[in-house]
């Protein structure tokens, strides 16, 4: 469950980049069916790009499988108990959602059937012509059903059949099915519905130009438009006369074809789906969009690849009953160990309430390097104070992506073990703020490879 509603998360930012560029290049271009053509590509972009991973972005394969391979001293295990149930609750703020969406979309099409069963029907070519007495519905057309008052047809019948038709011979209902769908599953984007409205005016659009091109006079048909853009209608799943905006649907018929060559304004979306890519694989996202994929609703949590702080105790219980194996090439960190030294350097920090209090110690933080390269269940191994351990283990979850180990040339998790040693300043006085992180001389205890210090300076020791 959780590994769907993160691929949702990832295609509405996709979905968001392709549409923001639409409506500042194309939206106002008297070219409806290109325009049809680019939001439909939009669509299969934004739910095609998450399956197209970058090389080092793989959150929806982070799992642990039986065979925690214990890859010697490097690593880090858990998220915090807060971040599983954060998690926990979007994921089923996400779900609860698309119930509701898909139960108004039900409903929707119940009165739809409704009015289809209750009307008169006429059968005029390949379409059903379903004819109504009450008078406040608009005419709307739908699979092959044109449905339309009794009024609207005598006074001016023929030109809202021709405006009708042209939907339906152009298929405008699948585009709304899907653009519903899309509404459904990303509910909270406002994207998705955005571009619903969009692909809706661009319906209206051909079908106008439909109109115009047969040779109806454009004055007469721009007064009716007028004139019947009142009435009840079905927003979501039909085609109306009057859904889409009035003054634009006259403009754009007073307005010139746009030129072909206005159709490389189209390219655009290219780089704008390369920034949302990027945004994706920002480690900070990327980390978020894990953490949702590791929600079960059904068990009422984070499952167990990413758990929530353990005891040392409670660690070294679970890691007994893991079979061990290992790995014949080791995980690396993106440009190797000072590379990462550099990057716990510039993001780690000796929490100001551990300083004031005079706590110091050694954190021992275990991880596991998934099959995607991403660190998943930190956790500490020796608490040492809430405010160290959560530090540590903030900062290890902020890692990028690491190369994961290897055996029989297939990547397996392996487990790290990577010592952060908190330590406060002997002499006394305050000085300038200034946090910083040192490596130490290698020790003898395998286990202490690759130690970091960091030293708090401007609080008072103690």
């Amino acid at each position: 469950m959780g590994i769907f509603a993160a691929y949702t998360f990832e295609s509405g930012i996709y979905l968001l980049a392709g549409y923001l560029i639409y409506k500042w290049l194309l939206s106002t271009e008297n070219q409806p069916a290109f325009n049809r053509v680019a939001l439909l590509s939009i669509y299969a972009i934004a739910f095609i790009a998450p399956l197209l991973r970058l090389p080092d972005f793989g959150h929806f394969a982070d799992e642990v499988r039986p065979g925690v391979v214990e890859a010697g001293p490097v690593v880090v295990e858990a998220l915090q108990a807060t971040v599983a149930a954060w998690a926990w609750f979007c994921v089923a703020a996400y779900f609860a959602g698309v119930i509701v969406a898909a139960l108004f979309t039900l409903i929707s099409f119940v009165r739809l059937f409704e009015i289809l069963r209750k009307g008169e029907k006429q059968i005029v070519g390949r379409y059903s012509i379903i004819l109504l007495r009450d008078t406040k519905f608009a005419t709307f057309s739908w699979v092959r059903y044109i449905v339309m008052s009794r009024a609207d047809y005598a006074e001016a019948g023929e030109t809202i059949l021709m405006h009708e038709r042209a939907h339906l011979r152009l298929l405008h209902w699948i585009d709304l099915l899907l653009a519903q769908l899309v509404v459904i599953l990303l509910w909270y984007n406002p994207a998705s519905w955005l571009m619903r409205t969009e692909l809706r005016n661009v319906h209206e659009y051909q079908a106008d130009d439909a109109v115009l091109q047969s040779g109806a006079d454009a004055r007469q048909y721009q007064l009716l438009l007028t004139k019947k853009a009142v009435g009840q209608r079905f927003p979501s799943l039909a085609n109306s006369l009057n859904h889409s905006k009035l003054k634009n649907r006259i403009t754009m018929m007073c307005n010139q074809k746009s030129s072909p060559a206005r159709r490389l304004r189209a390219l655009a979306i290219a780089p704008a789906i390369l920034l949302a890519a990027v945004a994706v694989n920002n480690p900070s996202v990327a980390h978020a969009l894990g953490t949702a994929s590791s929600v079960q609703l059904n068990a009422h949590k984070v499952s167990e690849n990413v758990p929530a702080v353990q005891t040392a105790s409670a660690a070294a219980s679970t890691n007994a009953e893991v079979p061990v194996e290992q790995p014949e090439v080791m995980p690396e960190y993106p440009g190797g160990m000072s590379a990462m030294f550099k990057f716990l350097v510039d993001n780690i920090s000796y929490p100001a309430a551990a300083a004031k209090q005079g706590v110091q110690g050694k954190v021992l933080v275990k991880f596991v390097i998934s099959t995607s390269g991403r660190p998943i269940d930190v956790h500490v191994e020796n608490p040492v104070s809430p405010e160290l351990d959560a530090e540590a283990i903030r900062v290890v979850n902020a890692m990028p992506a690491w190369t994961p180990g290897k055996k029989e040339g297939k990547p397996v998790p392996c487990s790290m073990v990577l010592p952060v040693n908190f330590k406060l300043p002997k002499s006394e006085g305050r000085v300038v703020k200034h946090d910083t992180a040192e490596a130490l001389e290698t020790p003898s205890d395998p286990s202490e490879l690759y130690p970091l210090q960091v030293v708090a300076y401007g609080a008072d020791s103690e």
